[in-house]
This record gives structure tokens, sequence and C-alpha cells, in this order.
């Protein structure tokens, strides 16, 4: 494939906000604005990306749920991309046997972030703003007498850097850039509402919250592979052999094992295990902290804000975590109250900890008392195993 991918600008519809005071009038107001802009996305020819991955499963091959029953993800400029969907990801889903068309293509893509419609860029929720047919086009404001304030500048950038980054229009498939594709199988038989086995994607990077950075919507079906990967119950895509051995509970009593993901490219399959588990770990216990209002975890709520607000691709990410969620842990041995979100994250890094995965960590410092905190942990823990036996 070429090394120089083909782009091209596309007009996007911008909505801001600013707070005026309009000529003939007193007081200040707020007033919703909107203007087109264009951004550079990724619109490479057929031979500057190619097929990965094709996923499918019995039931989107029997009916006809896209092309031929299945969805490729596709490989370019260094990045896998998904099909855009703003609802569901999950090939599976009912919700694709009577909405077909939910799929959107290259024109419908270009359509919406022309119009506004579906605000598939998160610009209008980001400002807390409902309505786009409420915006009041730039060219059509109001002569202003004072504006106290306003994010136009901001909005204008964010919009260029979410399409630019984050979707690619290839052979009139409209995409979003994700994560490798895994098989995952639900860790703990409890009836929760995502507890089928299936496919998933990692992640197109180790951002906390891929929804902040990228687009509003669970690309690859991220959000429902989370406690497969706190877990370690996930399989790289050319591993469907092991996937279907260690299939949950829940789903051999449900039906037979259909998930396929084909590998069409197999030096895309980069999977890093210790770090998906350690990054679900971290974001379970970084969103179960912000939930809880307890005053018991107002340092640890800063540490976790502090380690959430680096960059992602620093090379200390993985040493950042781990101490953050050990740190976590000190606490949470501490408590026999702890909530479900946080009982579960701590099991999890436990059992993380004793694995083999973990030495994929590499070695990094641990503080004296974070070595004997280790050490305490994995004996209240052994302790536990002997008194269940």
């Amino acid at each position: 494939m070429p090394d120089q991918v083909t782009k091209k600008p596309v007009p996007i519809l911008v909505p801001w906000k600013a707070e005026v005071i309009p000529y003939a009038c007193r007081k200040f107001r707020t007033v919703h604005v909107c203007e087109t802009v264009h951004a550079e996305i990724r619109t490479p020819a057929p031979d500057e990306a190619r097929v990965a991955f094709r996923l499918s499963t019995f039931h989107s091959r029997r009916e006809g749920i896209l092309p031929e029953g299945k969805m490729d993800v596709v490989y370019c400029d260094g990045a896998l991309w998904w099909p855009v969907s703003p609802f569901t990801e999950d090939v599976r889903s009912p919700f694709f046997r009577k909405n077909r068309d939910n799929y959107i293509g290259a024109d419908r893509l270009l359509k919406k972030l022309a119009d506004g419609s579906g605000d598939l860029l998160a610009l209008a929720s980001f400002q807390d703003i409902r309505s786009y047919p409420r915006l009041v086009p730039f060219s059509e404001l109001p002569r202003i007498r004072i504006c106290k304030e306003h994010n136009r500048p901001q909005m204008k950038a964010l919009a260029q850097r979410r399409a630019s980054e984050n979707l690619m229009i290839w052979k009139d498939g409209a995409y979003v850039r994700g994560g490798e594709p895994v098989y995952v199988q639900h860790p703990f038989n409890d009836g929760h509402a995502h507890s089928d086995d299936g496919m998933a994607g990692i992640g197109a990077d180790r951002s906390v919250d891929p929804y902040a950075e990228g687009l509003p919507f669970d690309v690859g079906c991220f959000e429902y592979g989370q406690r497969a990967f706190m877990a370690g119950k996930f399989q790289a895509a050319d591993q469907r052999a092991l996937a279907e051995a260690n299939r949950s509970l829940i789903s051999r009593r449900s039906s037979k094992f259909e998930d396929l993901i084909e590998v069409l490219m197999p030096e895309a399959i980069k999977l890093d295990r210790a770090a998906v588990r350690l990054d679900a770990i971290y974001r379970a216990v970084d969103r179960a902290l912000k939930a809880d209002k307890d005053p018991l975890w107002t340092d640890l709520r800063g540490l976790f804000a502090e380690v959430s607000a680096r960059g992602p691709k620093r090379p200390t990410t993985s040493a950042d975590r781990y101490h953050a969620i050990l740190r976590f842990c000190r606490l949470a041995a501490e408590r026999n109250d702890l909530p479900e979100e946080m009982e579960e994250a701590y099991e999890c890094f436990l059992s993380f900890e004793e694995s083999d995965e973990i030495a994929a960590l590499g070695s990094f410092p641990v503080a004296p008392e974070d070595d004997a905190a280790l050490g305490e942990l994995g004996e209240a823990r052994a302790g536990q195993w002997g008194a269940a036996c």
C-alpha cells in the first residue's frame, strides 16, 4: 500500500455559543450559532487500504445482515477502521434485522456532517446544545453590541480534529477508527445485560474515555468487552479454537459457537493482553470513583484524575495506571462494603497480579509500602481461598 493516503476536505456544520448583548438590548443572553468549516478526512483509493478482518455470526450470515452477512474491519494508514454506526456495532443484534439501513455509507456520512443531523461528532452534546434547528447561522447573526465570551475557535478546532482523526471513506463505505477485534467471554455468569460471549474491539488506543476523545458511539462493541478484558477472558482474532474452548457457561447453554473472525491480514494482530487488561481495570476503577462520593476516596479521585489527564501514548502509562490501581487496592482491602463495580475491579486486579500476564507489562519501581501491600493482599486472598476450601 502507498505511504501517502489520499485525503479530501469535507464540510462540517459546527455549533458554538456566545454570551452577547445585541443592539437595542441591555442584558446578556446566550446565542447558539452554527457555521460550516472544512476538515480533511481520509479518502483512500482502493489500493491504499485493505480488509484486515471479516466478522460474522450465524445470525448475520443467515439473515443477510450486511453484505454477505459479514462486516469488514479495514486497515489503512497504520490504523484499523470499523463501519460507522451510531447505534450498535454488534453484528448479532436483532436491531440490524429490523433496521438494515443503519450502517452509514459515504453519502449519508457526508450529509450528516454537513447538516449536523445525528451529531456524529458530538459537538452539540459537548456543549449541552439540544437542537440543531434552533441554531442561528453565523451569517444571520444580529448586530452585537457587546460579546462577553464565545467558544467559536475551540469548537471549530474540535470538529476538525475529531473528523480528521476518526473518519474515513473507502469504496463508498464510511468508517471510524477503532481497535483490533478479539473474541470475548462473559466472565461472571451473573445475568448482566452484556452476558453473552461474542466479539469486541480493544479500542483504537489506550484512552481512558474514548467517547470524550473521539466519537460518541461504541466502536466495535468496545464497551461490551470491558468486563471480559478486566477478567482476562478474551483471545486474539487467530485463536478461535481457544475462544470456543473458553466459552462461558451461560453461552454454552444458549447456543452453538458461531462467531467468526476471518483474518485476512495476520500482521494486523498486535494484541497486548497485559495492557488491555490493565487499562480495562483502570477504567472501571476510574468510573466507580467518579460515581462514589464517599470522602474516603477523595485523594484517590485526585490521583486518578491526574493520571487520566496524561496522554495514553506516554512510555510511563502502564506504570502510572498500575500504581494508581495499587493505591486503590490498599484502600479497598480495608473495606467490607465495596460497591459492586469496585469489588469487581479489585478482584480482577488481584487475579491479574497473580497471573503470568503481569510480567508482560515490564518492570517498574514499586514503593516499599506498595510492595508490602501487595504481599498482604496476596496473603489475604490465599486465606480467603483456604477458608472456602
